[in-house]
């Protein structure tokens, strides 16, 4: 069951999504607690995209940010988070996207990552001062250098007059075991060889920012007092996440509302399709915590067929709580918060979409 959710949803259309705000802040807090210190905290803002849960983190003290779009680093800016890192290689318009952002928001502090001198020559003909946060490989293989490639990128930074390093950025999310032990093993494979690559760096110009990890190996990384933590889906939690990290403290902060549009004895229709649920999971996609019975049967982009125990009737509403919770904001334009029980006004998702 899902406690939080309120008795009257009839005029909230469907399917929409429904976010706890005091589970949010229980989630937050949670975060805080596991990583010592907000100050140690660096949330990717990818799974909520939303102003008003930004607001909410700043309210506790978390201070530093993490994104993929520059759109989302807009939305930061806007909502007075005062330092952002773009965590993934931009190119193209999307470079001059990012020098808007720095001149208009001076005094938010901006950066990005690398990986290779190539991509440095493209921050630097931007003509602007840049942080740089180094992007390593550690097993993942989609953005990041080898650590053997490092030092010569490590150089073509300090050689540039408007390009400076700022930390090292290290995105473990290949590891998502579910057993805690091998979770552990293979953070511990990685480590040793990053941690000489920090110590050099850091011999040579002084303290720089670590930033490592993702949501499954959050609390094994907070051991390591020196990171900086990067949690993202922590603060919405989702049935994927819950199934396999059970010894993670999170709690189920956002679901989907649907609607029964179609019976026919056991099996009904649900206006849940493709476009409202992240389909990049093999099905159900979503797990129905107030109905246990539930059968998935098929799902296209405007409906989910399912079968139950008992009959549902028309119109009845469904509660679902999304295998993955992320892309699953982003085909939603807004969120319907729940305060005390009630819902209040909507809030607009107001980074989902590309256009700057």
């Amino acid at each position: 069951m899902i406690p939080w959710i309120p008795k009257d949803l009839s005029r909230i259309p469907s399917p929409s999504i429904l976010v706890c705000q005091n589970i949010v802040e229980q989630n937050i807090r949670e975060m805080i607690r596991i990583s010592g210190n907000a100050s140690r905290l660096r949330p990717h803002v990818k799974t909520h995209k939303t102003p008003q849960i930004v607001e909410q983190h700043l309210k506790l003290g978390i201070s530093k940010f993490k994104c993929a779009t520059t759109s989302e680093a807009k939305m930061l800016s806007q909502s007075g988070a005062p330092d952002i890192l773009i965590a993934y290689p931009i190119v193209g318009p999307s470079l001059d996207e990012y020098k808007s952002l720095i001149l208009k928001y001076p005094n938010t502090k901006f950066s990005l990552t690398c990986d290779s001198v190539a991509h440095l020559k493209k921050l630097d003909a931007l003509g602007e001062s840049i942080n740089v946060f180094l992007d390593i490989d550690v097993g993942m293989g989609r953005t990041g250098c080898q650590i053997s490639d490092a030092r010569d990128i490590i150089k073509s930074i300090r050689n540039s007059y408007n390009l400076k390093l700022c930390g090292i950025h290290a995105y473990d999310g290949h590891i998502h075991d579910s057993d805690l032990i091998a979770r552990q093993f293979k953070v511990e494979k990685y480590l040793p060889a990053l941690k000489d690559l920090i110590s050099n760096v850091e011999s040579s110009q002084g303290n720089i920012e670590i930033v490592c990890g993702g949501s499954p190996t959050f609390e094994i990384l907070a051991k390591n007092t020196d990171f900086v933590l990067s949690p993202g889906t922590t603060v919405l939690w989702d049935a994927g996440y819950s199934h396999l990290f059970p010894e993670l403290q999170f709690k189920i902060g956002a679901v989907v509302l649907a609607r029964v549009i179609h019976t026919n004895g056991n099996s009904s229709t649900l206006d849940m399709g493709t476009k409202a649920v992240a389909s990049e999971m093999a099905p159900p996609r979503v797990t129905f915590p107030n109905n246990k019975d539930t059968t998935y049967l098929g799902q296209s982009e405007e409906h989910m067929m399912i079968s139950t125990k008992e009959p549902m009737k028309l119109g009845q509403e469904v509660i679902a709580v999304p295998w993955h919770i992320c892309p699953t904001v982003a085909l939603h334009d807004k969120l319907w918060p729940v305060e005390n029980g009630e819902i209040i006004s909507p809030w607009q998702v107001s980074a989902r979409t590309r256009n700057f």
